[in-house]
This record gives C-alpha cells, structure tokens and sequence, in this order.
C-alpha cells in the first residue's frame, strides 16, 4: 500500500515536468478545475469614411457665377403689332394690333418682317416696314427693331419712300436688305414698275428727328 502511494506521487511529479497536453489524473478530494472566465472583448467602430473635400478648383466654380443663357424669348408679329415705334419726331406711335391714329395721321405696320442678328449679339432681331398716312398720302419708313429681353424695341428708322410696295426683307450680323418696287413716272397707280435693291447697315439711333415729308399739292392733270 505504502509502494503503491509513491508510484502514483511519482506519476503526479512527471505529469508536471512534461508537456502541458498531458492530463493528470484526478486524486481524491478534488474536483475538476473551473474553466476560466471568458473575457468579452468589444470591437472598436469602424471610422465612417468622410465624404472627400471639394478642391479649391471646385470651390471657385461654385462660388463664380454661371454664364447666363444668349436665348431669349423670340420676337413675334404679334408683338411687333402692340409697340411703339419712334419714326417722327414729335411723338412716338404706339401702335394697337398694327394700328395707330393720331389728329393728323394714320399708321400702319407693314406685310413683310424679316427677323436676323442686327447687333451681334447671337439674338434674332426683327425689320419691318411702317406705313404713314398723311393728307392722302403715303409714306413709307424701314424700321429696326431690338430683342431686349423678349420685348421688341425700335431704335432706328430710315425713309424709304413714297408709294413704294416692299416685296422682301431680310437681316443678317447686322446687314439690312430692303427689295421693292417703286413708281416712275406714268405708271398706272397698280402697277409700279421699277424694281429696286437696296442695303442698309445697322446703327441704333436716337429717335428719328425727321418730320415726314408734308405733301405738296398736285397739280390736276
């Protein structure tokens, strides 16, 4: 009993001194050793990635102001029928669905309207013609007008004649072309006979000083 004792206290003294895989038998009295206490380890929260910095370059072309747009709304007969026109000096004719009637004299837009870039600024603009009756009369004026922002403004005129009936019209990078037919002498009052091209280059204006003509009388024939 007392041999036996030792065996089993020299079997206890190798298990220590060896390897740890090992496992020792249990003596009496003792119970199996508790597992150790699990440690929760918390993981840290991943950092959110930050949305990138807009660059200086960025900055500035959010900051500059954007380039207005060239387009505008287009000009219409409709509004060249309701706007004033500036062709005599003493007052401008305000004209009503292409009408205007002053104590004197009677206004009237044209048939013909050209539209085109008069002064270069990548707008279309308009020609038109303007009929003024006086004293049985008529006279008959070029007129230009302006896109500003949609509304029609006339900022120049030039006399083209009288009796004359103008066939065609057309603007372009501020160039005016103006085909008519004009009376000669002895023509029948349907028919005028003589064809006539004619050029005019754009120049805004201050409102026309010129008086229309003051008709002479005729002699009877």
């Amino acid at each position: 009993m007392r041999v036996h004792y030792r065996v089993a206290l020299f079997s206890l003294t190798l298990g220590l001194s060896g390897c740890g895989s090992v496992q020792l038998p249990l003596l009496g009295g003792q119970s199996e050793p508790s597992p150790a206490p699990t440690i929760a380890v918390s993981k840290a929260p991943a950092p959110k990635a930050s949305p990138p910095k807009a660059t200086s370059a960025s900055n500035a072309a959010a900051r500059s102001p954007q380039p207005k747009s060239a387009s505008r709304s287009p000009l219409t007969l409709q509004k060249l029928k309701n706007t004033e026109y500036y062709v005599v000096a003493d007052s401008p004719a305000p004209l009503k669905n292409g009408k205007y009637q002053d104590k004197r004299r009677s206004f009237s837009l044209g048939d013909v309207v050209a539209y085109g870039d008069l002064n270069r600024d990548g707008i279309k603009d308009a020609v038109t013609t303007l009929d003024i009756a006086i004293g049985g009369r008529t006279f008959t004026y070029l007129a230009s007008v302006l896109n500003q922002n949609g509304s029609p403004k006339n900022v120049s005129s030039e006399f083209l004649g009288e009796r004359v009936k103008v066939k065609t019209l057309a603007a372009n990078a501020g160039k005016i072309t103006v085909k008519m037919d004009k009376y000669a002498p002895g023509d029948a009052a349907c028919c005028p006979s003589q064809e006539v091209s004619r050029g005019y280059t754009f120049k805004e204006t201050k409102p026309s000083t010129a008086k229309a003509p003051t008709p002479k009388p005729t002699k009877p024939q």
